[in-house]
């Protein structure tokens, strides 16, 4: 199933007030969403998402580009395709800013058990008060506006399929042959992800397996560890599926960390010396 991710990209310079004191320094990050259906940049969708989340940047910042890359889910796997990268520029607020570290911390429901928690970083310097949220009217609405634009628009997350029936494991042996109390829906060429799992010696056995055989209710995992597990646990079929954003709401101020600005100036390479023969 083919899905599709959209990175803004992000760029933000500080404004030094202290000549003396300091110099200007620039970071660049990328913010991401997800969608179900492939859009052009013009899409009334996307271009809303975009001015809203540039009008919560500060003055000094800008977003650049957004990034659309093609994923295809199979089964619990993400697989990357093609990708391709739309310049622009939306340049930010009537805001002063802080370091672009400063981030608010945002969290996702799709109306089930599966939830998002993403941030937004360069969080301009008035809108943090002594270590905590507190917007101005101003930045709360433009912030609401961005969670608007998430909501009910088909934005989406990737989760696991919470929904999956577990079976009760009766034992593992030390060649990853597993009996259940049921025969579980699983094909060969699935996975299968253990839950609240401990081997003989009581130490937890965590992760996703690969299903290389299936006979009754009894599954064979093709990489599992030389442990033996004595009934404990359940494990369910591992998938990875997309969900849309129902409900967007603001959680805390958090610090992430930035890369390189995007735009750059670029040096020349430095000249090669060749040792003589």
């Amino acid at each position: 199933m083919p899905v599709y991710r959209y990175d803004m990209l992000l760029q933000l310079t500080t404004s030094p007030t202290q000549a003396g004191k300091a110099i200007a320094h620039s970071g660049g990050w990328s913010e991401s969403h997800w969608r179900a259906d492939l859009l052009p940049p013009s899409n009334v969708n996307i271009q809303r998402l975009l001015n809203a989340r540039a009008a919560c940047l500060p003055r000094q910042a800008a977003m650049i580009g957004l990034r659309i890359g093609t994923f295809t889910l199979a089964g619990n796997k993400v697989l990357p395709g093609p990708t391709s990268i739309t310049r622009f520029l939306k340049p930010g607020g009537a805001f002063d800013c802080d370091v672009p570290q400063m981030g608010l911390e945002l969290s996702g429901s799709t109306g089930g058990a599966n939830s998002s928690r993403f941030t937004m970083r360069g969080i301009p310097d008035a809108q943090v008060v002594n270590g905590e949220y507190a917007p101005s009217v101003a930045f709360k609405n433009r912030v609401q506006e961005y969670m608007n634009s998430l909501s009910g628009n088909n934005w989406a997350m990737l989760g696991r399929v919470l929904s999956n029936p577990t079976y009760r494991i009766v034992g593992i042996t030390g060649l990853g042959v597993a009996t259940f109390t049921a025969a579980p829906a699983v094909a060969v060429g699935d996975y299968m992800r253990l839950l609240r799992t401990k081997d003989e010696d009581q130490f937890p056995v965590e992760g996703a397996f690969y299903v290389s055989a299936v006979v009754g209710n009894t599954v064979t995992y093709a990489n599992f560890p030389a442990v033996v597990v004595r009934d404990s646990g359940n494990a369910r079929k591992d998938e990875v599926a997309i969900y849309s954003f129902l409900d967007v709401n603001t959680s805390r101020v958090v610090v992430r960390k930035v890369g390189r600005p995007f735009e750059q100036y670029r040096g020349r390479r430095s000249k090669r010396r060749v040792r003589a023969a």
